[in-house]
């Protein structure tokens, strides 16, 4: 009998990689080990207190060890640090490996040192590579990983994401950490060119501050424009659902994305949505035709759909 573990980022913070792990968990069982921001240790999940990388990886291998005769399988999640514990892990303990690939493991870290050589490394040694999106696959096998064993597995939609009774603000919503590869401040700018042709609308971005300087880049814009009562920055939330039931369009600016889980969580909750053409994105939309995509980075081609879409 297959005794997997989980090894991984698990909530809080509630988002991309973390939450697609501890769904993973829910669904199948198992051990789960991984970071969090609380420490924590149950039956069958032991987090540890997230820290540097650096620190991280001999307190992940302990827990690893310490579990050895429950384990013969580890599922990694997010290759270029939780994918190289688990070769780690096979290289020490003789534990094979999966890794699944969430997007900027690959789409960014394959294109910096040393990320790219702890990505590699994790990938070429891996039972499975699993990604979220034929984008991913093909970015991979273009970097020259010597790995034939990739799989694309889709992320799964919570069913808590769906069309609800409530009330629509004239707000547009757009959901992720705060740094630079989501594009908010390309969200904000295109915003700022068009605010006085929709002046009853407002923004809120959703998610924790992930780069303190990028969230003062954004605050500076927001000033420069004078939007300070037009935008509101939400923080980490866990009614998501009913922030994107309320509100009438969903922008997704990013500058690179693995799939675009957040924007399909919009289309599931109604919403009309626009977003950036890059990665996985067209794939998180498929056939849905509720979504509007402009060039990566074109600032003047979103704000030309903000208005097209929200001017009546």
């Amino acid at each position: 009998m297959e005794k997997h573990a989980i090894l991984g980022p698990y909530p809080p913070p509630f988002e991309g990689v973390g939450i697609v792990a501890k769904q993973q968990h829910e669904r199948v069982g198992g051990l789960f080990i991984g970071t969090s921001k609380r420490k924590s240790k149950s039956a069958n999940i032991d987090l540890i207190k997230k820290g540097s990388f650096a620190i991280d990886i001999p307190r992940l291998l302990w827990k690893i060890l310490k579990h050895r005769k429950d384990i013969n399988v580890i599922n990694a999640h997010f290759a270029t640090t939780f994918g190289f514990i688990a070769y780690l892990a096979k290289k020490l303990y003789g534990i094979s490996y999966t890794v699944t690939c969430h997007g900027s493991d690959i789409l960014v870290n394959l294109r910096k040192t040393p990320h790219k050589w702890l990505t590699k490394i994790a990938l070429e040694n891996a039972d499975e590579i699993h990604v979220v999106s034929r984008a991913l696959k093909r970015k991979i096998q273009d970097s020259g990983v010597k790995n034939p064993a990739i799989e694309i597995t889709r992320n799964k939609l919570s069913p808590k994401f769906k069309k609800m009774n409530i009330a629509k603000k004239k707000q547009i919503i757009s959901v992720g950490a705060v740094y630079e590869r989501k594009g908010f401040d390309i969200l904000l700018k295109a915003f700022a060119k068009v605010a006085d042709k929709i002046p009853k609308y407002s923004v809120v971005i959703v998610g924790r501050t992930a780069d303190s300087h990028y969230k003062k880049k954004l605050n500076k814009i927001i000033k420069e424009n004078n939007l300070q009562e037009r935008v509101k920055f939400l923080g980490q939330r866990e009614d998501i659902p009913e922030l994107l039931n309320e509100s009438e369009l969903f922008v997704m600016p990013s500058r690179s994305e693995g799939y675009g889980l957040a924007l399909a969580e919009a289309l599931a909750c109604g919403l009309d949505c626009i977003a950036s053409k890059t990665g996985g994105i067209p794939e998180a939309v498929g056939n849905k035709r509720k979504c509007k995509f402009f060039r990566n980075g074109s600032i003047k081609e979103l704000a030309e759909l903000l208005e097209k879409q929200l001017k009546h």
